[in-house]
């Protein structure tokens, strides 16, 4: 009898892990998702202004290469052995991956459910902002830097106001990237209020505001982008897995990223407590150390029992955060851009030809990585 695998979630952990499942012997593999697409999020920012690049970085999960059985649906029970979709279908399994992600307003989309949708939503925002004669971000993370690089570079006839909670603009990175991503946007005329605050209705992200924020300043804009409230997509296990969460919502892991406590259960991606920012490419990787490791259970269950699963789960691959380093890099729109490998600063010339002026080369990346035919 195969070993049942279920992959929950088809970003960039969730779908690695099905496709490599569904290259071996003695598995069958299940990725269960909400939508019927894939999307390479870290595009994002730059579709506001040039939405023809979705077109690239989103595509149908029948185009992956294969990846077992797909079901768009939603788990809404787990346990460790069983999960109840939203429609009741109940799947067994021997070995679970979860992989839910994260939301957040523009980044990741809380309702488009299919491909269409989705490019719909994103081609609306970009023609909203285009129309616009003042856009206002809230956060100043990487999510929020871009976005103010990307509209700052493509349109720069449009006034920019950025507000951040935080002293500085992209605290994990150095304070010296932090600087020169701050002078940057003030070269371009970006209006920065840092150390400032703003509470937004939920849902007003990408339409039109006016507020005033803690410190008393009044800001207006045709359309506000939202780059805060990242929220960890943990409530499946908040309901029936509670002792997997951390006090954040987190689910908790051990060094070969299995949940704490559930030996058949796997998380990665950004779900998970592992301290180091959450990126695609070590999303990815995660992805590819976790199929090995469900591989090499699966194996030694059909070649010895339950004594051999036990010894081949105590040799299991480890995962080291940031994988030994933290490297991450912050595009401010096509020309520039600033980024960190461990405690060095990237800024400049390096940087900006690696991702800045790369950005469909990363896409093609994870096109060639994933689809069957890119």
């Amino acid at each position: 009898m195969p070993v049942k695998v279920l992959v929950i979630g088809g970003g960039f952990a969730g779908a690695q892990v099905a496709i490599d499942l569904a290259k071996c012997q003695h598995v069958d593999v299940t990725l269960v998702t909400r939508t019927d697409y894939f999307e390479a999020s870290f595009a994002n920012a730059r579709s506001v202004v040039d939405p023809s690049i979705a077109d690239q970085a989103l595509w149908l999960y029948e185009a992956m290469k294969p990846h077992g059985t797909f079901i768009q649906g939603e788990v809404t029970q787990l346990s460790d052995s069983t999960a109840v979709l939203a429609d009741g279908t109940q799947l067994a399994f021997d070995y679970a991956a979860i992989a839910t992600g994260s939301s957040y307003a523009v980044g990741k989309s809380s309702t488009a459910l299919t491909l269409q949708q989705r490019l719909q939503e994103l081609q609306g925002l970009a023609a909203r902002v285009k129309a616009a004669r003042s856009v206002l971000v809230v956060g100043g993370g990487p999510l929020g830097v871009e976005l103010a690089g990307e509209v700052l570079t493509d349109l720069p006839g449009v006034e920019v106001t950025l507000v951040h909670g935080g002293q500085r603009l992209l605290p994990s990175l150095t304070p010296k990237a932090s600087a020169a991503a701050e002078a940057w946007l003030r070269s371009k005329g970006c209006k920065l209020l840092l150390g400032d605050k703003l509470q937004v209705p939920p849902g007003s992200s990408g339409g039109p505001f006016s507020g005033t924020t803690s410190a008393g300043v009044a800001v207006a804009a045709d359309v506000l982008l939202m780059a805060t409230g990242i929220t960890t997509n943990s409530g499946l296990l908040a309901q029936t897995l509670p002792d997997a969460l951390d006090p954040q919502g987190r689910v908790k892991v051990d060094a070969t990223l299995r949940v704490v406590g559930h030996p058949r259960l796997f998380a990665l991606g950004d779900v998970t407590d592992v301290p180091e920012e959450k990126l695609a490419f070590l999303a990815s990787q995660q992805g590819q150390l976790v199929a090995a490791s469900i591989a090499a259970l699966a194996a030694a269950h059909v070649a010895g029992g339950q004594a051999a699963t036990d010894a081949a789960g105590k040799r299991l691959g480890r995962w080291r955060p940031s994988k030994g380093i933290a490297v991450m890099i912050v595009t401010l729109g096509r020309g520039y851009a600033v980024g960190r490998i461990g405690c060095l600063t990237l800024r400049g010339w390096l940087p900006t030809a690696i991702k800045a002026r790369n950005l469909e080369g990363f896409v093609s990346k994870y096109r060639r990585q994933l689809m069957a035919q890119p």
